[in-house]
């Protein structure tokens, strides 16, 4: 026993022994103490790496500067020239690496803005192979922005050649939608060889099936007849078609990209062809059209009034009102409230209004939602300003209000008239009785208008149009007083006018073609004694 501690222990001692020798030797195990940063070189890519970090601020801080007095606008043109060399020689070199950065990527923007075509294409020589991921940059995505705004055509043909083929996933991103949407504007100076490649950056929305289609037709496609290709193709090839646009679209409506113009003109085509669908004797396609009009009314309604800004957008809107059904028409126009005035004097907006009284057979709520809202809030000097407007888009509400529908060829454009229809099945009450129930909501507005700014309108060849129509519509005796004082009042300044004495003839023939023929001509009499008795002076002028 004696032996075996003996052993136990010399045992023990000889393991402590071997540990402190490998500690001594250095022996790598976990107790064995690490060595210093300096025995592995480190320090001396701490010292650089230090170096590059403030060579990097030096940089940074100098751009800044110079971006910032390049930027104002009392800088003179010669100094802002030699600030723009300055600059670009401090970042040439360095672009490809501060192109990320939220703070300097502005100043390069500044560089190309005001740089001359030399220095442009060395900043896009740099960048030519980050072109694509830059774009979906949170800051980046402006700088191709700018690239596309500042650039001359090279420039531009230079970085959009960089986006074909990725155009699907660029627009249904929400930083590449930015880039996306100034890449596809058309403009009366692009060359031949831009308005090919937007061509052809268009097409890639409707996927490989309509291209694989546009192949096997031999034909070629722009965007201008893309959707008049579309009805050569076979019905099942149509589906599919629609099929990869929805995907596409519905992408970019969920992801809130609605308020983009290109996104709003493929909505309106993808819409106009799903219409198509609905009276098709395919179950498929119907069944097509039911999911598709499910999922994407709701997404439209939504940013409905960011879309009324375009063309494209309120075109869409106007779809949506014709195929949607009561519930839906309803949630749009809550969605509306608040806005109905600015809607109104908008170059685009007033549409989407004339739409909604065409197609919603629920009067009360047009009276209570739209119309009473626009009652309330507009004045008499609004509505004057509308209906004088040179461009004669404002008045249309009010002529709309105030014509017989069968007169709706005469101020509407066949386009604007096959808007406003409503799909069959969605809309059951006759359009003029319709416009019976809603018209006398606005009545007291329009009339006083008219009665104060009598002469005015009577001269104006846009006004006088509405004046016209409210006098035919409502017969006011207030306003038949009006037009007859004007005449007494202002007789060589009304008659003698080119566009005057042409209100007061038609005046004078919607009196005599009135229905109630047991009243006078109160129009023509009045008239009649107050030219009477200079009636050889009025012969004789033109």
């Amino acid at each position: 026993a004696e032996l075996k501690q003996k052993k136990g222990g010399t045992q023990v001692q000889a393991s402590k022994k071997r540990k402190s020798d490998g500690h001594k030797k250095g022996n790598s195990n976990k107790f064995s103490p690490k060595k210093k940063k300096s025995e592995y070189g480190a320090g001396i890519n701490l010292s650089k790496r230090t170096a590059a970090l403030e060579e990097h601020e030096r940089v940074a801080r100098e751009a800044k500067k110079l971006s910032a007095s390049i930027l104002q606008k009392t800088a003179k043109s010669d100094e802002r020239k030699d600030q723009v060399l300055e600059l670009f020689n401090l970042l040439k070199g360095k672009v490809r690496s501060l192109a990320m950065k939220h703070d300097l990527c502005r100043t390069i923007q500044c560089c190309f803005r005001f740089g001359s075509d030399s220095e442009k294409n060395s900043i896009l020589k740099e960048l030519d192979e980050e072109i694509v991921n830059l774009c979906k940059g949170k800051y980046s995505c402006f700088m191709i922005v700018a690239f596309l705004r500042h650039g001359n055509t090279e420039n531009r043909i230079s970085v959009i050649r960089k986006l074909k083929g990725k155009m699907r996933r660029l627009g249904t991103h929400s930083c590449g939608a930015h880039v996306a949407d100034l890449a596809l504007q058309q403009t009366p100076q692009d060359s031949k060889t831009l308005k090919t490649l937007r061509t052809s950056l268009w097409n890639e929305f409707y996927g490989e099936r309509f291209s694989i289609a546009v192949a096997n037709a031999k034909g070629e496609v722009s965007a201008s007849n893309a959707l008049k290709s579309f009805n050569n193709f076979e019905p099942k090839v149509q589906l599919a078609v629609l099929d990869d646009l929805k995907r596409v679209v519905m992408k970019m409506a969920d992801k809130g990209l609605l308020r983009y113009s290109y996104v709003q003109r493929l909505t309106y085509e993808f819409l106009v062809k799903v219409e198509k669908l609905r009276d098709s004797s395919d179950e498929n396609a119907q069944k097509f059209y039911e999911s598709t009009v499910s999922a994407l009314v709701p997404l439209v309604t939504e940013a409905s009034l960011a879309m009324i800004s375009t063309s494209e957008g309120t075109k869409s809107i106007c779809r949506v009102l014709a195929i949607s059904q009561a519930k839906d028409k309803k949630k749009l126009l809550k969605k509306w409230k608040g806005h109905i005035k600015n809607m109104c004097v908008h170059e685009y907006g007033y549409l989407t209004i004339i739409t909604a009284l065409n197609v919603v057979d629920d009067t009360v709520t047009l009276k209570k939602s739209l119309l009473s809202e626009l009652a309330k809030e507009i004045t008499e000097e609004e509505i004057f300003a509308s209906v004088t407007d040179p461009s004669g888009i404002c008045r249309k509400l009010y002529l709309y209000l105030t014509i017989p529908y069968e007169h709706m060829r005469r101020y509407f454009s066949k386009d604007e008239i096959e808007l406003m229809t409503p799909v069959k099945g969605t809309s059951k009450k006759d359009p003029e009785m319709r416009k019976n129930e809603i018209n006398g909501v606005l009545k007291e507005n329009l009339e006083s208008c008219c009665i104060e700014n009598v002469v005015q309108l009577a001269k104006d060849k846009k006004g006088s149009d509405v004046l016209l129509n409210v006098l035919n519509r409502w017969w006011n005796v207030d306003l038949c007083k009006a037009i007859t004082n004007a005449v007494e009042s202002e007789m060589q300044n009304i008659l003698e006018h080119p566009t005057g004495q042409v209100t007061i003839k038609r005046a004078l023939v919607l009196d005599k073609e009135r229905k109630d023929s047991e009243k006078d001509n109160v129009l023509a009499d009045t008239i009649w004694k107050l030219m009477k008795p200079d009636v050889k002076k009025w012969i004789s002028i033109n």
